[in-house]
């Protein structure tokens, strides 16, 4: 860029000392410079949000509430173009996994989830321009298929609505399992967890991820991860990790939303950051009654599954990148016009 406008300077020099006799300051120069500054902060601010568009990510900052949940996002509505807020397409082709743990103790954060899948919906068929399909899974100390990746959304919602919380109490999850059934695909029937206890996957997983969809799984939970065993061992904590790096490697994002019901008993806020952090997913926690659990999942939408909204420091840097240019420029043709004339009235030609 400053090499354009240095070889600009030196090419209007010559153009000026070629055609004018006395070139000045004038009002016209000064408002062309001007013009010439703000036409190309428009551009920048244009250039970037159309390469924000490019790379499938939202533009939006994260209002840290209370225990650092993300809230944001969404508008209201039925699953419609236009009834949510979040840019129209703005991550492609959604493929949406909900994996949730479904105990007793998640009962408040299901209650708020339920009350919000209007809008969580709203806001996928956004982002995903209509192109959104929904897959559901629950678990305990077992895993549960509810349904299988589809477009029949009103299905899923429909089986989302009639999930009721039950069992658990302080024990661990299956989180590990379920999370290895939503991205392995895998089928239902009986296999041994990381530990080598057996264990139960009721439904099939097996409609695998479109190559060219953003792929997330959002897991929630207030639990660490304990196999099919209902213990946390260390098996089940590596394997947390393990299928991180799997989920990795297939492009999936893993997104985690902590329900701290009884507070980070067992290290399972540290494990479950680590999850969402090496696929790259948005990590958030919510409250401890459960409140804000559908709003993070909003917000995770509106981030396309990422951590971050990976434009919004581009911006502030290309803005200014382009500022400078533009003041540069305008420099530039100041110095041209004082360098070659002197003051007052307007550019006079050089008499042939």
């Amino acid at each position: 860029m400053i090499h354009a406008i240095m070889i600009l300077h030196e090419t209007s020099s010559f153009y000026y000392k070629r055609n004018f006799a006395e070139p000045e300051v004038t009002e016209v120069i000064m408002r062309s410079a001007a013009c010439v500054c703000v036409a190309v902060i428009v551009m920048s601010v244009v250039f970037t949000f159309c390469a924000a568009a490019n790379n499938n990510c939202q533009l939006c900052t994260v209002d840290n509430g209370a225990n650092g949940a993300m809230i944001g996002g969404a508008g209201a509505g039925a699953v419609a173009a236009g009834a949510s807020s979040v840019e129209w397409g703005i991550c492609g082709p959604i493929d949406l996994v909900i994996v949730l743990d479904n105990t007793g103790s998640m009962a408040d954060a299901i209650d708020n989830i339920k009350a919000e899948m209007p809008d969580i919906i709203a806001t996928a068929y956004n982002a995903s321009g209509g192109d959104l399909r929904l897959g559901y899974i629950t678990f305990n100390d077992s895993v549960y298929v509810r349904s299988n990746l589809t477009t029949n959304i009103s299905a899923v919602m429909h089986a989302i609505n009639t999930t009721y919380a039950s069992g658990g109490a302080y024990a661990p999850e299956a989180s590990d399992e379920a999370k290895n059934t939503s991205i392995n695909n895998l089928p239902e029937g009986m296999r041994p967890d990381a530990t080598g206890y057996m264990g139960y996957q009721y439904g099939n997983f097996t409609t695998p991820y479109r190559p060219n969809a953003t792929k997330i799984v959002v897991l929630i939970t207030d639990a660490p991860p304990g196999g099919f065993n209902d213990t946390e061992d260390t098996e089940d904590v590596t394997a947390m990790h393990t299928h991180a790096l799997t989920a990795r490697s297939k492009g999936i994002l893993v997104c985690d939303v902590f329900v701290p019901t009884y507070g980070d008993y067992a290290g399972q806020l540290a494990i479950l950051r680590d999850d969402a952090e090496t696929t790259g997913g948005a990590f958030t926690v919510v409250a401890s009654d459960g409140s804000g659990t559908g709003a993070a999942i909003k917000e995770i939408i509106t981030r396309c599954g990422r951590a971050k909204g990976p434009a919004a420091v581009p911006i502030m840097s290309s803005i200014g990148i382009f500022a400078v240019a533009a003041m540069l420029l305008t420099v530039s043709i100041i110095s041209i016009v004082r360098n070659n004339g002197g003051s007052g009235g307007m550019l006079r030609k050089r008499k042939p």
